[in-house]
């Protein structure tokens, strides 16, 4: 295989859709993302004195349509027969007759033009440009049976445009509720697995303790539908960085998931366990198959976070390095009575279930949140497999879901 180094800024801009067919195709380049300062440098020795460049086996390639024709023909999506591939050049040509307008914007932006010159340029040049453009596009569209714009496959075209439509999206020239065609299209594009995984539109910052605990569901939705997430773990007993850390969470405690949006760039977070594990639920599809599922799944949890005030005066007790015999009055006068309840309600459920899980035909976030908690548990002494069949099975049916195996064996061991 020839080895690939793209060279450009680091932004998207035009080296974007370059990047985004190195990912579709799970090709390996080097991704160099020249600063300014080397770019002063740099200048001198690219072919046109401008970037992106791309680099194969020492040959080098300029000019951004040229290299992104080039990977497109290489990898196959330039289109099926030569007048396909005729079309997809026409529609990125029509796409690059729009940018040299949408440039004079982004420009004046970057430049610090004053806000007066810079919505003179949006009203005037890039509005008229954007109508006229879009309206060839959805015109395309409507005619298109597959919902490409080129025959019945995708082509680089529709990875140009849909990256346009981004950068559109970004700066306020472009809104879906007014453009269900072009919306419709975008998603089509970006919900290529390859493209989503690559692009990640929504990104996810989880942080909790550095133990399972009430963080731990939510990890196993990231890695049961293998979405990127970023894991961070708070030590437990640093208590200085938590004290520090503390400040700046919504309610003065963790789990909190922030979700930022890279398109419209707007950031929210979300305290409380429940609330982020139902909200992850009904996100990847394992909330409840029906509304009547999700009360039932909703009324599961419920019933975990019930037994779940005894446990804690349990893990309390060890934490503060209670004496045996104190550990001793928990377990026998607190927690065990809370745990009869609860076990029974389980058992009943798992009784009349045909399919093994608690709620429907269906794994869903009940499942994992009851199986994580009988492994705290059975590390507590209190759920013993021999002594509960029906229970075991249950635990053993979760902690062996295949997308879950992985990272269930390579995630730290802690009590909690």
């Amino acid at each position: 295989m020839p080895n690939y180094k793209l060279s450009y800024f680091d932004v998207r801009a035009l080296a974007e859709p370059a990047r985004i067919i190195f990912a579709l195709f799970d090709v390996p380049f080097e991704d160099h993302r020249v600063s300014v300062e080397e770019w002063n440098e740099l200048k001198k020795k690219t072919p046109y004195g401008q970037l992106p460049v791309l680099e194969v086996d020492g040959v080098e390639i300029g000019q951004s349509m040229s290299i992104t024709r080039y990977l497109a023909r290489k990898f196959g999506i330039a289109g099926k027969n030569a007048e396909e591939e005729a079309i997809a050049d026409s529609i990125v040509d029509q796409y690059r007759d729009f940018i040299f307008s949408f440039r004079q914007f982004t420009s004046s932006v970057f430049y610090g033009k004053d806000p007066e010159y810079i919505n003179k340029v949006r009203v005037e040049v890039v509005d008229p440009a954007r109508d006229l453009f879009l309206g060839i596009i959805n015109k395309i569209l409507n005619k298109s049976e597959s919902g490409y714009l080129v025959g019945n496959s995708l082509t680089w075209a529709d990875i140009v445009i849909a990256d346009n439509l981004t950068s559109l999206l970004k700066n306020g020239f472009l809104d879906f509720k007014k453009e269900k065609k072009l919306e419709e299209f975008y998603s089509r594009i970006h919900s290529i697995p390859k493209i989503k995984e690559y692009t990640n539109m929504i990104q996810y910052k989880l942080t909790y303790f550095d133990v399972r605990g009430l963080g731990e569901v939510s990890r196993q939705l990231f890695h049961l539908t293998e979405t990127p997430f970023e894991d961070i773990r708070i030590p437990r007993n640093d208590e200085k960085l938590w004290k520090e850390f503390k400040k700046s969470t919504p309610f003065g405690q963790l789990p909190v998931l922030k979700i930022k949006d890279s398109i419209s760039e707007t950031e929210i977070e979300i305290p409380q366990s429940s609330a982020i594990g139902r909200y992850l639920a009904k996100k990847f599809g394992y909330s409840g198959q029906t509304p009547e599922e999700e009360a039932m799944v909703d009324a599961v949890i419920d019933q975990f976070k019930d037994f779940l005030v005894s446990q804690k005066q349990l893990t309390l007790a060890f934490r503060s390095k209670k004496s045996e015999d104190e550990i001793k009055r928990i377990i026998d006068d607190v927690v065990n009575p809370a745990k009869k309840i609860y076990f029974e309600a389980l058992i009943k459920l798992l009784e009349k279930s045909p399919s093994g899980y608690l709620i429907g035909d269906n794994l869903t976030w009940a499942d994992l949140q009851i199986a994580d908690n009988l492994t705290t548990l059975k590390g507590f002494g209190l759920f013993v497999s021999s002594e509960e069949p029906i229970l075991s099975a249950f635990h053993q049916k979760i902690m062996n879901i295949p997308e879950l195996r992985s990272y269930l064996d390579s995630r730290p061991l802690t009590m909690l």
